[in-house]
């Protein structure tokens, strides 16, 4: 079990609290945007989220540790709506990288297509990613990678979620940021954002846990060393990823040597 965990001090965070089951407002609106933004997670959950002032003043954030993210942005983990991590015959090596690159892009959960085996699912697991099947039935996800040398090839669909369609063996990017950037060649950027997270989850029927930063959602996170959302399109091709978090647990830092559940 996670330890209580605050996270304080975000130059921009999205809470997408208003985007849940709903379309109503203005996609900036959708975000749940909070200036100077912290969360308190217990349990592997999010108790709080809100204002510094607010979230800093409570009794029982007293004690427990804290990750300062002054000056950052910090977002739900990406859903990445098609990572076919089992494609060709997969090596625990190559399984590890795989999950690596999703997780130093900032993906927290994914979804698959090909079967792995149940040492192969325990492995990714262990190493902080959560995946699921593909649903049988509904829209295939939008995947501007796949397509980004031609223009017309990509047609963008309000509402589905966004993927990369990473491999590891044909797809090699396994970018969700970079998916985001090239998704806003046809959609604005708030609109790349919520399919990157909240309509990934609610295609997975995820919808009440996943893709939001609210109480009661799973503490899936991504500090991005930028100031706000709006930048995330002009960084194509660095990695702005500082850090991961799954069910409140750190599951990458840039720099760090060995990651979580590796020894």
């Amino acid at each position: 079990m996670a330890a209580p965990l605050l996270v304080r001090g975000a130059r921009q965070l999205l809470t997408l609290r208003e985007s849940r089951g709903s379309r109503g407002g203005t996609l900036e609106e959708r975000l749940g945007i909070i200036a100077d933004g912290s969360l308190l997670i217990e349990d592997g959950r999010i108790a709080e989220a809100g204002v510094w002032r607010r979230i800093g003043n409570l009794a029982k954030v007293r004690g427990i540790e804290q990750v300062d993210v002054s000056g950052c942005l910090v977002m739900p983990g990406f859903v990445d709506g098609l990572a076919d991590l089992f494609a060709g015959a997969v090596s625990v090596p190559l399984l590890r990288k795989r999950v690596r690159a999703l997780l130093a892009n900032g993906t927290t959960t994914a979804c698959y297509r090909q079967a792995g085996n149940p040492r192969q699912l325990r492995q990714v697991h262990e190493l902080g990613l959560e995946i699921h099947t593909a649903p049988e039935e509904g829209d295939e996800p939008n995947l501007p990678l796949s397509d980004w040398r031609n223009e017309v090839a990509f047609a963008w669909r309000d509402g589905t979620p966004l993927g990369t369609g990473f491999d590891g063996k044909t797809q090699l990017s396994a970018s969700m940021p970079a998916a985001i950037a090239l998704a806003c060649r046809n959609a604005p950027v708030e609109e790349a954002i919520l399919a990157a997270t909240v309509c990934g989850a609610r295609r997975l029927g995820l919808a009440e846990q996943l893709g939001a930063l609210v109480p009661g959602y799973q503490a899936d996170f991504v500090v991005l060393d930028i100031p706000q959302y709006t930048e995330i399109p002009y960084h194509l091709g660095e990695n702005r990823v500082r850090a991961v978090y799954k069910r409140g647990v750190k599951v990458y830092e840039r720099g760090e040597p060995y990651w979580h559940g590796e020894s």
